[in-house]
């Protein structure tokens, strides 16, 4: 009985202090964090199925929130996503074929690293929209397709980055916490605002302006599965006439930095074939001189002001092809 007491009267102050923060967000939550991730997926998807657009935008996150689709001088929709690899446009490209949604070009964002990984974690969202035999990639033959769909349910549990920060942070003596809180009030200016918003045009805004990063580790292996389905988007494009624009971001020097000597050179060839043999373009911005530290929210993706001028940079591009 005592141990439940003292249980009871350590959780209870945290339970209070929690629910006093919730009650006092709550209504500033939407604006700073925006629709959550399935909301937004089901949402794209809804958009992208109606059509109505000659270029579609596919990519992971620096294209998710780097191309504003009204600054590209055509109708066009951002169907990229946060985490998607080449595995996830392929099965995109797929779908809207399926329902009959037809443009002439594909903006597709490539990436050094983006070869690198298969990434499960917005499937809970994705399996009813991308089906079995997309799954099939994630899950050995003896997972069934719930097992699969519970296990990707669970997953961000177990997110190491936000373990790493909870054992950090929560390990220390209460004296250092607080000697750093006012430390950090003292010198540190505050920061600004979140905004995250999702525009009908299917661009991710989430933007706090320039922020300090610290160093960072990309891998640029190419997995061969990502390899079959970077080839098998540029295949399925050429089938069917439909021109593909490849597109390499505007990067931070200490980003191209992580990368071992020769290898961002090496992969830029490699891109430069890819795009030849099949008939695309591969434009790359990753050194573009236009672009400094401060155009960057965070050590990946560009503030929004910077995002609306790369997308005016990629209509002029989309422009002089067309009209070669």
């Amino acid at each position: 009985m005592k141990v439940l007491f003292r249980v009871l009267l350590f959780v209870a102050p945290i339970v209070a202090v929690a629910w006093l923060v919730e009650r006092t967000a709550r209504p500033l939550w939407p604006e700073a964090v925006g629709p959550g991730m399935v909301e937004r997926i089901d949402r794209s998807f809804a958009d992208a199925s109606a059509g109505g657009y000659d270029v579609l935008v596919v990519g992971n996150s620096r294209v998710y929130r780097g191309v504003n689709p009204d600054l590209l001088g055509a109708r066009a929709y951002n169907f990229a996503q946060d985490d998607d690899a080449f595995n996830q446009v392929y099965y995109k490209l797929k779908y809207l074929d399926e329902r009959g949604v037809r443009f002439h070009t594909i903006v597709m964002g490539v990436d050094y690293f983006e070869f690198s990984f298969l990434s499960d974690r917005r499937n809970v969202a994705y399996s009813k929209y991308l089906g079995d035999e997309y799954l099939r990639d994630f899950a050995s033959p003896d997972v069934s397709r719930a097992a699969h769909i519970l296990n990707t349910v669970l997953h961000p549990i177990d997110e190491q980055a936000f373990n790493n920060t909870m054992i950090r942070q929560f390990t220390r003596p209460a004296s250092l916490l607080l000697e750093r809180a006012v430390t950090v009030m003292q010198a540190s200016p505050p920061r600004p605002p979140i905004r995250a918003v999702l525009k009908p045009n299917g661009q991710y805004i989430l933007d706090a302006g320039p922020q300090r990063v610290d160093p960072i580790r990309r891998d640029a292996t190419r997995l061969p599965i990502q390899e079959q389905y970077f080839k098998r988007i540029l295949q399925w494009a050429a089938e069917r006439k439909v021109s593909v624009v490849m597109v390499m971001p505007p990067l931070r020097k200490m980003e191209l930095d992580a990368y071992p000597p020769g290898i961002v050179d090496a992969f830029d060839d490699w891109l430069e074939r890819a795009a030849a043999d099949h008939g695309a373009a591969y434009v790359n911005f990753a050194r573009d001189p236009g672009f400094t530290d401060q155009d960057f929210a965070d050590v990946t993706h560009l503030t929004e002001a910077a995002a609306d001028r790369w997308s005016r940079m990629l209509g002029d591009t989309l422009r002089s092809r067309t009209t070669r």
